[in-house]
């Protein structure tokens, strides 16, 4: 019963954040992002470290990719409770296999 009260509790948390993707989706798209032609971005919670260092990784293994991390303003009526968000952009290398 703990483990599901704490399963509801992330989800719950990440519904209301308002962010597009929740913290353990956050480090998986940095590849795709990097890869994409043009530019890609993603609303989220802070950064987690798994998702800054998948940053730095792939800046050392696409050159041409280029990452940006930026606070998103908050709302007039944001409360005390009101996460802040966050948005992380990328600039993709456009690679294309073959």
């Amino acid at each position: 019963e703990a483990v599901a009260a704490e399963a509801v509790e992330q989800l719950r948390e990440a519904l209301l954040s308002g962010a597009c993707v929740d913290h353990w989706m956050q480090d998986q798209l940095i590849v795709f992002m990097a890869l994409a032609a043009g530019n890609s971005a993603m609303l989220c919670t802070e950064p987690t470290l798994h998702t800054r260092t998948a940053i730095e990784v792939v800046k050392q293994l696409l050159p041409a990719a280029r990452f940006a991390i930026t606070t998103v303003a908050r709302p007039v009526d944001a409360t005390p409770e009101t996460v802040q968000l966050y948005r992380v952009s990328c600039h993709g290398a456009g690679w294309a296999a073959g």
